[in-house]
């Protein structure tokens, strides 16, 4: 036990400069590994080598809502203007347009979700995402069985080309116009964000 506290002591005297440093095993001897970056995460290396420090990827993706109600027109497919974003990495989702240009290209998890208001019995309510104009197949539906709101959610995966635009389009057949519903916690909300394959 002596000797191992021995050890331990000229280890942490020698080559431990620094609070947060570690202690590697070197090609010979004990080295010291020095704390990284607030942030970093401690990689391995492989077999035989010592790891290291590194930033974590960041993968881009945006999460859009809207704030108030926005009235949709019956029997019309019509884009959703969202008006805010709560985190958008690539600064890509234009507020002006409400649509979203991918400045990475890549395969990307999409969901959705829309309200739509004071609906008739048998009434139907869609959401899809459309790029460049045209319908992806990412889209989801439901028909009233009463009269009385709708909530439709949705999610797809879909390979991005960076500089395409794409957006969410809502569509109903209610014979007037009906609103969907906006706010944080009950509105109506898009995300987009790239999933780590293949780098």
């Amino acid at each position: 036990m002596r000797i191992v506290q021995v050890i331990s002591d000229y280890i942490r005297r020698s080559i431990l400069t620094t609070q947060g440093d570690l202690v590697v095993r070197g090609a010979a001897v004990p080295e010291r590994l020095a704390a990284g970056a607030a942030g970093t995460l401690l990689t391995g290396q492989g077999a035989g080598a010592i790891p290291s420090y590194v930033a974590p990827t960041v993968y881009p993706g945006v999460f859009a809502y809207r704030t108030t109600d926005v009235s949709i027109p019956t029997a019309t497919h019509r884009k959703i203007p969202f008006n805010r974003v709560d985190y958008d990495t690539e600064s890509d989702f234009d507020l002006t347009t409400g649509k979203w240009f991918p400045s990475v290209t890549g395969l990307y998890l999409f969901t959705f979700k829309g309200k739509l208001m004071s609906c008739n019995d048998q009434d139907n309510f869609t959401l899809g995402i459309r790029k460049e104009g045209l319908y992806t197949s990412i889209r989801a539906g439901l028909r009233t069985g009463d009269a009385g709101n709708i909530t439709v959610m949705g999610a797809g995966t879909y390979v991005c080309t960076a500089g395409e635009w794409y957006e969410l389009v809502a569509y109903h057949n209610s014979g007037v116009n009906r609103v969907i519903k906006g706010g944080l916690f009950d509105g109506a909300y898009w995300s987009m964000n790239r999933i780590p394959i293949g780098g």
